[in-house]
């Protein structure tokens, strides 16, 4: 049971540069439990500086450091028959058993740390489970490598229908590149990003700042008082606003810098690897058959310079995880189409009929925002915040511009073995699902469908759900009753 002279039927530990890791772990912990003392310590001059509380703090570390080194030399593993066999734990010790026909990808990741110290973290995934079964934290990368492809081809033995995807991604060395960003791809990317999510967490960043300093007895309000009054004039607030877009530009694109670094797109076998990062540099394999939905977006930026954020979203356990969603951004329709053939074959988009949903999808939405509006609105005017009114107003016409734009979008369309879906708001997403992976369809009538014989229908499938709201009943059961009937006499495998 060796590989590359590693024998896995032995006990083996992590690298010994995992303790480093754990260090570097239980340092981040300190310095977020110590962070309000610290405000004290450089704000608080002329208050009691709380040594106790840091030395309690400290103290706290210190054992969860001690902790963690005992768990590294209490933590190992080997391989038994087809079973990954984990041991952990220090007074409360568990033991782990992974067959390998449930083992549905093994990722890997490296920080600058793991890089430096060339050692690499082992995620791995398993079917019927929500998240990851377990992590190996530093093991040395031809180690990992090595169990990798020991999984892989004992995989294959073990199930050699159902799972020659997953060796053929892990294993194979025939790559053919789909997509690759360079610099320039990378900033494009950036500056199309949604600049108002950072401009929101720069806000809550700031607002939990404000919070701390209050919380450890600093009187902000007091501070005004010394400082000369604003002149709040419309140039000022303009002037903060373009600050504040700037330096959410510059977030978006140092972000993407570091995420999507050297991303590399590859189609190894029956599957994809993606390989990216600068300081966290990520290897993730997909395979084919556990790919259950494809979908691309963009918004208006992104679709004036022709580039969508791809997602392939895997089978994953009971309940549906983000994780489960790979994102692959900066891919053009020429990249997409290419996936979409390696995957599902030739598909005629044009031959496909695609239906919109009923009008009263909009209609209501709309009457019922603008009665709640007209009711605020009202509130406000009784109790003098006249300034008040317009901005109600300006945000429910925000919502009921988004939900038109919404319905004008929305299509759908099925043929005899792929699911399509296109929607959007401000920018256009479709979603191509292939029929024999559903594994529910669900029609739903609220009283105001029932009146007017509507529905709205989702498709279940392993790695989430799909929904078309206010479609005819008719429609919405004659597309369930088709579906079901290629569900069960489907014979694809469809994970």
């Amino acid at each position: 049971m060796k590989e590359h002279n590693y024998d896995f039927s032995v006990p083996n530990r992590q690298s010994i540069f995992a303790i480093i890791i754990i260090i570097l772990k239980t340092f981040q912990l300190v310095i977020k439990q110590i962070f309000p003392l610290l405000l004290i310590l450089l704000i608080g001059k002329s208050l009691q500086k709380p040594s106790y509380l840091l030395l309690v703090v400290i103290a706290v570390s210190c054992l969860t450091l001690i902790i963690s080194i005992i768990q590294y030399f209490k933590t190992y593993f080997y391989i038994s028959g087809n079973e990954l066999i984990v041991h952990k734990g220090i007074l409360r010790k568990s033991k782990i058993s992974i067959p390998f026909d449930r083992i549905q990808s093994v990722h890997f990741e490296q920080n600058m740390i793991q890089q430096i110290c060339n050692v690499t973290q082992l995620k791995i995934e398993t079917a019927g489970s929500d998240k990851t079964e377990f992590v190996f934290h530093a093991i040395e990368n031809a180690r990992a490598h090595a169990l990798r492809n020991y999984i892989s081809s004992h995989k294959t033995l073990a199930n050699p229908v159902d799972d020659t995807d997953f060796s053929s991604v892990q294993g194979s060395t025939a790559q053919d590149k789909i997509l690759v960003l360079d610099i320039v791809d990378l900033i494009k990317i950036g500056i199309t990003e949604n600049h108002i999510k950072s401009a929101g967490l720069i806000f809550v960043f700031l607002y939990w700042i404000f919070e701390k300093i209050q919380d450890v007895g600093i009187d902000m309000e007091s501070y005004p008082e010394e400082v000369s009054e604003w002149n709040w004039t419309f140039n000022i607030v303009i002037t903060l606003v373009i600050f504040l877009f700037i330096i959410s530009l510059i977030i978006s694109v140092v972000k993407t810098f570091l995420i999507n670094y050297e991303l590399i797109l590859f189609r190894t076998g029956n599957g994809f690897k993606l390989i990216k990062g600068l300081f966290n540099k990520k290897e993730i394999s997909v395979s084919d058959n556990k790919l259950q939905l494809i979908s691309w977006s963009n918004n208006v930026l992104k679709g004036w310079l022709g580039i969508n954020d791809l997602y392939l979203s895997q089978a994953s356990g009971h309940q549906w995880s983000a994780k489960q969603s790979i994102k692959i951004p900066g891919c053009g329709s020429q990249q997409i189409n290419k996936i979409i053939d390696q995957v599902f074959g030739s598909i005629a988009f044009e031959e496909v009929q695609y239906t919109g949903t009923d009008k009263k999808w909009f209609i209501r939405f709309a009457v019922i925002v603008s009665g709640l509006a007209v009711m605020l609105s009202t509130l406000l005017l009784i109790g003098n915040y006249t300034q008040m009114i317009w901005i109600t107003c300006v945000i429910s016409g925000y919502f009921i511009l988004e939900r038109f734009l919404a319905y004008r979008r929305i299509r759908y369309g099925y043929n005899t073995d792929v699911f399509f879906l296109k929607g959007g708001k401000w920018g256009k997403k479709t979603s191509i699902l292939p029929i024999y992976k559903i594994q529910g369809c669900k029609i739903k009538q609220s009283p105001y469908q029932r009146k007017h014989n509507l529905c709205s229908i989702t498709l279940f499938t392993a790695s989430g759900s799909v929904s078309v709201p206010y479609i005819p009943l008719p429609s919405g059961q004659t597309m369930a009753d088709y579906f079901l009937f290629k569900i069960e006499t489907e014979q694809i495998n469809w994970l």
